[in-house]
C-alpha cells in the first residue's frame, strides 16, 4: 500500500546588503519581487508550514495515475497584507495546480513586504513538492535504533520528523565533526538534503555513508535515482531552476561582464542632471543555449535607469548555460547595476549565491541570515571556520551577519579581512556600506 508524503519546500534567496541610495517614492501599481523587508506568514515560515500541510490534500486522481512532481506557484501580497493574483508557474498535473490554488486562496493575511518603511505589493513565491513513496520501514527502524544511542543522531531525527531539515542538517553536521567514521551522520544529512531538494549533495552524503559501511543507502540511492530522473523526464521547456550544480556564466568571467556593462551603459540625462543614483536589480533567465531572455526589473529606481539597466541587459551576448544532473537547463539570473554619480558598476548575485550553496556550512548559514536567526548563523560559521581556515566566504557571511546586527565596523573589518583574501565580491560591499 502506497504512502501519500507531501513535502512543501519555502525557497527565500535574497541578498539583502546594505541600502539603495536615492530610491523615489514607488509607483502605486508597482509589484515588487524583492524588497528590504520581504513579506511574512504569521509565526514565519514554520507555520506557514504547518498551516499548509493542514490545509493541502493530494488529488485522488494524481495518486491513481501515480503522478508526483513540484508546482511552483505565485501570488501577490498586497500592501494590507492580503494574497491576491494567484498563478502556477510551473505546471505538473491540472488537479494539483487546482489544489495549490485552492489552498493559497484560503491563506490569511501576512505582515506585508516594506520598502523604504512603506507597505508595498510584492511577489511571494511558494513551490509545493507532491510525492508518493513506498515506505522504507527497514532502514527507518535500524536508523532510529542506532540514533537513540547518541543525543545528536536523536536529535537530527526529531527535527527531520518536525519538517525542520536546516536544523537537522545542522545537528549532523555536529555529529559529523565528532564521529567522523559514523556512517549514520552523513545518512540523516542525505536525507535532509533529498526534502531540501538538493540532489547533488545527497549524492555525496549517501556515497560516504555507503563508504563508511551504511547498510540502508541502497534503498536512498534508489529512491533518489528514481525521483532526479522522474523529475528529468517530467521536465519541460519552460521550467526554470533557481541553483543549480554548475550556473550559467558569462565569457570571460564577472570582470568581462562587468567590463561589458560599463562599455555599453548610459547614465540617463534626466537623472545624470537631477543626481538621481540607486541600484536596479534585474532578472532574467539564461536559456539552455546561454541566450538572455525575460528581463525585468525585480526592484527599480527610476523609469530611466530601469529602462537603460533592461536595454543593456538585453544587449549581453550569450552566456556558458547552466547545468543541473549533467544536462543544460533554463536557470534565473540575477545582476544588480549601480548608477551613481554619472558612473555605474555591476555586481554578480549569482556568482556569490553558487559559492555559496556548494558549501552546507555556508549555505545553511545563509539560511539562517535569511530567518533572522543570527545567532546560530554564527554558531555555525565558527564551525565552518575550523573547517575551512582562511576563506574569504567566512568572512563574508560574518560581514552579513554584523550588519544584521548593526555592527557597521565588525562588518566593515571583515569585508576588508574578505578582500585581502581574495575576494572578488568585497570590495563592492566596501564601496556601498563602509565609505
Amino acid at each position: 500500500m502506497k504512502v501519500v508524503c507531501l513535502a512543501i519546500t519555502l525557497l527565500s534567496c535574497i541578498l539583502s546588503y546594505g541600502q539603495v541610495d536615492s530610491l523615489p517614492a514607488a509607483p502605486k501599481a508597482l509589484v515588487f519581487s524583492f524588497v528590504e523587508q520581504m513579506p511574512q506568514f504569521p509565526g514565519g515560515e514554520k507555520e506557514l508550514m504547518k498551516f499548509l500541510q493542514q490545509n493541502i490534500h493530494y488529488p485522488q486522481s494524481a495518486i491513481d495515475k501515480n503522478i508526483s512532481g513540484k508546482v511552483v506557484t505565485r501570488f501577490v501580497v498586497n500592501e494590507d497584507g492580503s494574497v491576491s493574483d494567484e498563478q502556477v508557474l510551473r505546471h505538473v498535473d491540472t488537479a494539483m495546480d487546482a489544489e495549490a490554488i485552492r489552498v493559497l486562496k484560503l491563506l490569511p493575511k501576512f505582515l506585508p513586504g516594506k520598502q523604504q518603511g512603506k507597505a508595498v505589493k510584492v511577489y511571494y513565491n511558494l513551490p509545493m513538492v507532491f510525492k508518493l513513496a513506498a515506505p522504507d520501514t527497514a532502514k527507518k527502524e535500524v536508523v532510529e535504533e542506532k540514533a537513540k544511542r547518541d543525543p545528536y543522531y536523536d536529535g537530527a531525527l526529531a527535527l527531520v520528523k518536525k519538517d525542520q531539515y536546516l536544523d537537522a542538517e545542522h545537528l549532523s553536521i555536529l555529529s559529523i565533526l565528532l564521529f567522523p567514521k559514523d556512517y549514520l551522520g552523513y545518512e540523516i544529512l542525505g536525507d535532509c538534503d533529498v526534502k531540501l531538494d538538493w540532489n547533488d549533495d545527497a549524492f555525496k552524503s549517501y556515497s560516504k555513508a555507503k563508504e563508511l559501511g551504511s547498510p540502508n543507502t541502497h534503498a536512498s540511492f534508489k529512491e533518489l535515482t528514481d525521483s532526479v530522473r522522474s523529475a528529468l523526464k517530467s521536465n519541460d521547456s519552460d521550467r526554470v531552476y533557481t541553483f543549480v550544480s554548475q550556473p550559467p556564466q558569462f565569457p570571460g568571467g564577472d570582470d568581462a561582464l562587468m567590463k561589458f556593462i560599463a562599455q555599453n551603459i548610459k547614465y540617463p540625462t534626466y537623472e545624470k542632471d537631477h543626481n538621481i543614483s540607486g541600484s536596479v536589480l534585474l532578472r532574467c533567465v539564461i536559456d539552455i543555449d546561454g541566450s538572455v531572455k525575460n528581463v525585468v526589473v525585480g526592484r527599480g529606481v527610476t523609469a530611466g535607469l530601469d529602462d537603460e539597466a533592461v536595454r543593456v541587459v538585453k544587449l549581453l551576448p550569450k552566456f556558458k548555460p547552466g547545468y543541473q544532473n549533467g544536462m543544460p537547463v533554463r536557470v534565473y539570473f540575477n545582476l544588480p547595476v549601480r548608477f551613481k554619480n554619472g558612473s555605474s558598476e555591476s555586481f554578480d548575485v549569482n556568482s556569490l549565491m553558487a559559492q555559496i550553496q556548494r558549501d552546507s556550512y555556508y549555505r545553511n548559514a545563509y539560511a539562517l541570515t535569511q530567518q533572522g536567526r543570527i545567532k546560530d548563523a554564527l554558531d555555525l560559521l565558527a564551525l565552518a571556520a575550523l573547517k575551512n581556515p582562511g576563506e574569504y566566504l567566512y568572512y563574508e557571511l560574518m560581514a552579513l551577519c554584523e550588519a544584521n546586527l548593526g555592527k557597521k565596523k565588525e562588518t566593515c573589518d571583515d569585508y576588508f579581512k574578505a578582500k585581502e583574501l581574495g575576494s572578488p565580491y568585497a570590495s563592492f560591499f566596501l564601496n556601498k556600506i563602509c565609505k
